[in-house]
């Protein structure tokens, strides 16, 4: 449903081995690719484990153990890692997760944006691409507009791949707000919003005479 990632109920493959002591044990293992989308970043999410007891007169699904796993730390993104999963009554060792854990989010603000071709009624918005892509490639650019005394963002570009926009039908001698973010896979990237004006038609006039 977005907020959980759950795995398919499955047999699981043996994994003997022996504790600290030397006692031979038998533990079991399996392997999944889960994903999962969410709203925010949060400093951690938390992994349930839980187990099926089955017999000749059904099943149940019990609650084995949970392990708080950190999400705001770099290092461990794309590195296998491994952390201990504890019985919640007990707090006791029950099992051990290893997994690759890979983070992605919306881009970074867009970076130097500045004005080219400036008239009285057109001017070209030029950016560069974000220091962050966040885990997944900028895929475009998304242009919105609010003009003079308005309350309203026009969205004049849903998604362009150019760092380099026009921007026509303006006012003369008029002062613009452009909001501008980058696009991943992941979603709508952090704003960067700047004062645009045309120039003063009256000042072009004179210039040309």
């Amino acid at each position: 449903d977005g907020r959980h990632m759950v795995s398919t109920s499955r047999g699981c493959e043996p994994l003997p081995g022996l504790d600290c002591d030397g006692v031979p044990t038998l533990g079991a293992a399996w392997r999944e690719r889960l994903s999962m989308r969410s709203d925010h970043l949060g400093s951690h999410f938390v992994l349930y484990l839980w187990g099926r007891r089955a017999s000749i007169f059904g099943s149940e699904d019990f609650l084995l153990g949970c392990r708080a796993v950190p999400l705001r730390d770099p290092a461990l993104h794309g590195r296998l890692a491994a952390w201990d999963v504890c019985d919640v009554e007990t707090g006791g060792e029950v099992a051990t997760v290893r997994l690759r854990c890979s983070v992605a989010t919306t881009p970074g603000p867009i970076q130097l944006p500045h004005l080219s071709d400036v008239t009285s009624t057109s001017l070209r918005l030029n950016w560069s691409l974000p220091v962050d892509e966040n885990g997944k490639p900028v895929t475009g650019y998304r242009i919105s507009l609010l003009r003079p005394l308005g309350e309203t963002w026009e969205t004049v570009c849903e998604c362009t791949k150019s760092t380099s926009f026009p921007i026509e039908d303006l006012v003369p001698s008029s002062v613009y707000v452009v909001d501008l973010r980058a696009l991943n896979e992941v979603g709508i990237g952090e704003p960067c919003q700047l004062e645009i004006a045309t120039a003063d038609d009256r000042a072009l006039d004179f210039d040309a005479s």
